[in-house]
C-alpha cells in the first residue's frame, strides 16, 4: 500500500507538529499508511528522505510547505516525484508566496476568502482548496473548570506594525491605511475586498490591472493582516480586563503589569494548552478569520469548554450562538461582557452549550474528519491533473 508522508518541522509552541500527529492518526483509522519525517533532525534527514521516498507514496502531506525547497542537483526533488506535494496552510497565505513554486501541488487553506486570493494571484495555475483546521483532544484526565476564561496566544504589538505601514511608499501606505480602517469598520470584511474597494476610490481596478494587483498582494497584504490582528487582540483583552473577568493569559511577549485582573504566564507548549482546555470554562480565540475556522475553536470544544469566537459566515453556518458556541462580533464588542457574565452564572446553560459544541466538534470538526476531506480534495486533484494531460 502507497504511504502518506507527513513532514514535521519548527513551529511556535510545536502547535503544528501536533496537528500533523492528529492528521496522521486520522489517515490511519482510514486504513492509510502514514510515515512521518521531522525536518529538525538535519543529520539524519538525507537518509530519512531516501528512505521514504524509495517506498510507494501516495502524496506528502507539508503544513506551511516547509520542505518545499528540497533539491537533486540543481532541479526541485518533487519534480522528480511521480506524487503531489499537499500544503496545508496554517496561516494568510501571502505569507508563504515564495513556497508556492512547485508544479504538483496543491494548497488547502482555512479561510474562503484565502482561497479567494490564492485565485486571484494565481489564476487557474494552482489548485486551491478550503479546509479549516480540525480539533485537537487533549489526553490528559477530566478536571474541574477552575478557569473562567482561557487565552493562549503570543503578545503583537499594533503600534509596532502600524509603524510598518507607515513606513511603505505613498500609495501602498494609503491603501493599506484605508483598507485597514475599512476592515475595522465592519464585520468579517476580508482583506482582499478592502483592498479592491479602496483601489477602486482611486480609480484602480483589479480586474484590469492583474499586475498592479499582484504587486499590492505583495507588499502589503501581510502587514494589514497581522495589524488588524494585533489591534483586535489588544482591544478584545483590554476590554476583558477591564471589565474584571478572571482570565487566564499564556504566552510569549506579555509584560508583568499588562492588565489589572487577566493573569498572564509564561508560553506553554502547546499539548499543554490542551490540558489547560480541560480547567477551563470558555475559550477564547482571537484569529481574526473572515470566512473560516482556526483550530482553537474547534480544540476548545473537543475539551469541553465554551469556543467564544468571533462570527463570521462559515461558522455561521455550521453553529448557533449560544447554542453550541459563543460568538462575539467585532462591531458590538460592547455587548460582550454581559454575555460572558450570562453564561457564567447560568451553569446548567454553560454546561449544555459545552456539551453540544463538543458533540457537533467530535462528528465534524476532528483532524479525522479533516483527513477524510483531504483524501477527497487529494483524489479531486489527481483527476484533475490527469484530465489536463
Amino acid at each position: 500500500m502507497a504511504q502518506i508522508v507527513i513532514y514535521k518541522g519548527s513551529y511556535q509552541y510545536d502547535a503544528v507538529n501536533v496537528f500533523a500527529e492528529y492528521l496522521g492518526e486520522g489517515f490511519r483509522r482510514l486504513g492509510k499508511d502514514v510515515a512521518f519525517i521531522d525536518l529538525k533532525d538535519r543529520e539524519n534527514l538525507a537518509e530519512n528522505i531516501q528512505r521514504e521516498f524509495s517506498r510507494s507514496v501516495e502524496f506528502i502531506v507539508s503544513f506551511g510547505g516547509i520542505g518545499f525547497e528540497f533539491k537533486s542537483g540543481e532541479k526541485s526533488l518533487y519534480g522528480l516525484l511521480p506524487f503531489p506535494f499537499i500544503v496545508l496552510l496554517v496561516d494568510h497565505p501571502a505569507y508563504f508566496l515564495p513556497r508556492f513554486s512547485l508544479s504538483n501541488m496543491m494548497v488547502t487553506c482555512m479561510d474562503r476568502s484565502h482561497v479567494k486570493f490564492m485565485r486571484e494571484y494565481f489564476g487557474e495555475e494552482k489548485k486551491v482548496f478550503f479546509l479549516p483546521h480540525g480539533g485537537c483532544l487533549s489526553d490528559a484526565p477530566d478536571s474541574q473548570r477552575t478557569i473562567d476564561i482561557l487565552f493562549a496566544g503570543t503578545y503583537l504589538d499594533p503600534d509596532l506594525y502600524y509603524g510598518e505601514i507607515k513606513a511603505l511608499e505613498e500609495i501602498p501606505r494609503k491603501l493599506a491605511f484605508e483598507a485597514s480602517e475599512l476592515i475595522l469598520s465592519r464585520n468579517c470584511m476580508d482583506i482582499e475586498d478592502a483592498l479592491a474597494e479602496v483601489s477602486l476610490k482611486y480609480g484602480i481596478d483589479f480586474n484590469e490591472k492583474k499586475h498592479f494587483q499582484k504587486k499590492i498582494y505583495e507588499s502589503i497584504v501581510t502587514k494589514i493582516e497581522i495589524f488588524i490582528r494585533a489591534f483586535k487582540r489588544t482591544k478584545i483583552l483590554s476590554l476583558l480586563d477591564k471589565s474584571g473577568f478572571k482570565m487566564r493569559l499564556h504566552g510569549n511577549g506579555w509584560k508583568d503589569g499588562t492588565f489589572k485582573n487577566i493573569q498572564t504566564f509564561s508560553p506553554l507548549p502547546f499539548k499543554e494548552v490542551l490540558n489547560l482546555m480541560k480547567q477551563s470554562k470558555i475559550v477564547l480565540n482571537i484569529s481574526c478569520l473572515s470566512d473560516g475556522s482556526h483550530e482553537r475553536v474547534y480544540s476548545s470544544m473537543l475539551n469541553g469548554a465554551i469556543s467564544l469566537t468571533e462570527q463570521n459566515p462559515y461558522l455561521s453556518e455550521k453553529f448557533t450562538d449560544m447554542e453550541d458556541i459563543m460568538f462575539y462580533k467585532w462591531l458590538e464588542l460592547g455587548e460582550l461582557p454581559d454575555k460572558i457574565n450570562c453564561i457564567l452564572s447560568d451553569c446548567g446553560k454553560l454546561i449544555e452549550t459545552a456539551r453540544k459544541g463538543k458533540e457537533k466538534a467530535e462528528k465534524e470538526h476532528s483532524w479525522f474528519s479533516r483527513a477524510e476531506t483531504l483524501l477527497k480534495d487529494v483524489n479531486d486533484f489527481k483527476a484533475g491533473n490527469k484530465a489536463s494531460l
